[in-house]
């Protein structure tokens, strides 16, 4: 009763699997393509007729990409084999872990600020007129 495990891919329907594959595909040209600056930045892409969709994590990669669209266009319509008229950038920001992954506490409470930050906040209540303003600002100051 010993058989081998079959992956998960032989369990897909086939045009999941044909979907599957042209989306390796499309993902290996894109990276054979650009110039290992705008590799990093990329978290997916998708072909939609004549546009090809690149997803990006911040909207200042998209502006970038979005600036690049002439000489990018032609190097990508040749690694892709067909003619890239159009390239649409769209912002996905990359998700965040689980509360779970990232442990209990962490979830509960955010980071201290640096040492030079609390110096700062004790100054600035120091300075400060309204009294209930300056004593969280001195509380902020002390947290370690």
């Amino acid at each position: 009763m010993d058989r081998p495990p079959r992956p998960l891919s032989a369990r897909l329907p086939p045009e999941w699997r044909r979907r599957l594959s042209e989306q390796r595909a499309l993902w290996q040209a894109l990276q054979a393509a650009l110039p290992p600056e705008w590799r990093r930045p990329l978290c997916g892409a998708a072909l939609d007729g004549t546009a090809l969709v690149l997803f990006v994590p911040s909207a200042a990669w998209a502006t970038r990409l979005r600036y690049s669209e002439r000489t990018l266009l032609p190097p990508l319509s040749a690694a892709l084999g067909r003619p890239i008229e159009r390239l649409r950038v769209r912002v996905a920001p990359p998700l965040a872990p689980a509360p779970a992954a990232r442990g209990a506490a962490a979830a509960r409470r955010p980071a201290p600020p640096p040492p030079e930050t609390g110096a700062v906040l004790a100054t600035l209540a120091d300075k400060v007129g309204h009294p209930a303003l300056a004593r969280a600002l001195r509380r902020l100051a002390r947290r370690r």
